[in-house]
């Protein structure tokens, strides 16, 4: 049997430091290393090792190759194995672990229930707790926090005051810095990336090269993919989808199934939701509304307050704007409108809409005799009506 390869001589405040009995590793015979509380802190097989002003102790456990060094504390029910280096001023506790090849250092903190394995570098001032597990070839530095029973691996980077919680994953080469937050099994992962005050919970997915940053939040079962870009004080939730090399930026909302693709742009306080889609070079901005099977495709544009609504379509050059419209038909032209004090008559491809209720002209005056208003109003809607039928759809 090989002898012991160190020795422990009593030192302050009830722990030993030890001295090396033989040459084993890097550690030569009489080399004096760092302190611990019993033997059970450092194991006399393997090249482990624990250098002068490192400490172990408690139930802590330090063995095969791994090396405690600079001024770092392992302690509580800890556990330091393999080729794994802890150092600068590094604390592990609780019952975390560091193994295989990870390595440690700085100012950072592995406590309660997490792992932190194969090739990964947690440094600076970075956090990772509670059943987190940081792993593959990632870096977790800055004042990053990993907890819960998140998941940093492959070859992401998570840094600055990012924080990643809730059983959210960052994988591939994704980054995710700024003071940005992932939480609620969202994953981040291929190229990705997540930064600023930007949040991302729920079971989100953002791949591929995609960007969400600034303000914005993306939540839900949303997917972002692609080349897509998120910022402002955007907000995309439910099960929308985001992809191409899209825009989606200010204060808009993509909601409940919409689809935004290609390379088209949702921008200021638009909104698109219900199935709608938007694609291709589209653009809708101002305080526009995209809904229900609405779309939008071409190079159409839907500003101001203007609404796409229902089975409607817009394409090719078409714009609508101002408080225009159209809940059906097909719309390759600017949208023509007249806008009243309380109304807004707009042609909608072989209807025309007033205030959302499309029929054709001819049976426009009979549905308007019927509304309970004067007749002198009846009298100007009538002629609204056929003025656009005249002017419009001749």
């Amino acid at each position: 049997m090989e002898m012991k390869k160190y020795e422990m001589v009593k030192d302050e405040n009830g722990l030993s430091r030890i001295v090396a009995l033989r040459d084993f590793g890097n550690v030569k015979k009489g080399d004096i290393g760092g302190r611990i509380y019993n033997e059970w802190n450092l194991s006399h097989d393997g090249n482990c090792w624990i250098e002068y002003n490192a400490t172990v102790r408690d139930n802590a456990m330090v063995f095969e190759n791994a090396v405690v060094k600079g001024y770092a504390f392992v302690v509580s029910d800890s556990k330091v194995f393999g080729n794994a280096v802890v150092e600068g001023n590094s604390i592990i506790t609780g019952m975390a672990i560091v193994r295989s090849n990870a390595m440690v250092s700085g100012n950072a903190i592995i406590e309660e229930n997490a792992v932190v394995w194969g090739n990964s570098n947690v440094f600076e001032i970075a956090k990772v707790r509670g059943n987190a597990c940081v792993s593959g070839h990632a870096r977790v530095h800055g004042s990053a926090n990993i907890s819960d029973k998140a998941l940093v691996w492959g070859s992401a980077n998570v840094y600055d005051n990012a924080t990643v919680h809730d059983y959210a994953c960052v994988s591939g080469f994704a980054k995710v810095h700024g003071s940005a937050d992932i939480s609620e099994k969202a994953l981040v992962c291929g190229n990705a990336e997540v930064e600023g005050n930007a949040t991302v919970r729920g079971r989100v997915i953002i791949e591929g090269v995609a960007k969400v940053y600034d303000n914005a939040v993306v939540e839900g079962n949303v997917s972002i993919s692609d080349y897509a870009r998120v910022h402002g004080d955007a907000n995309v939730r439910d099960n929308a989808k985001v992809y191409g090399d899209t825009i989606v930026r200010g204060n808009s909302v993509i909601r409940d199934n919409a689809k935004v693709r290609d390379e088209a742009i949702v921008r200021g306080k638009a909104k698109v939701f219900g199935d709608s889609i938007v694609e291709d070079s589209a653009t809708v901005e101002g305080n526009a509304v995209v809904r229900g099977n609405a779309i939008v495709r071409d190079y159409a544009k839907v500003r101001g307050y203007s609404r796409v609504e229902g089975y409607s379509i817009l394409e090719g050059k078409a714009i609508i704007d101002g408080y225009a419209r159209v809940i059906c038909g097909v719309h390759t032209n600017k949208v023509q409108y007249i806008q009243g004090p309380d109304y807004t008559a707009t042609v909608d491809g072989e209807y025309i809409n007033i205030n959302n209720t499309s029929v054709i002209p001819d049976e426009w005056p009979a549905l308007i005799d019927e509304w309970d208003i004067p007749i002198t109003q009846k009298e100007e809607y009538k002629n609204i009506v056929l003025f656009l039928k005249n002017t419009y759809m001749v």
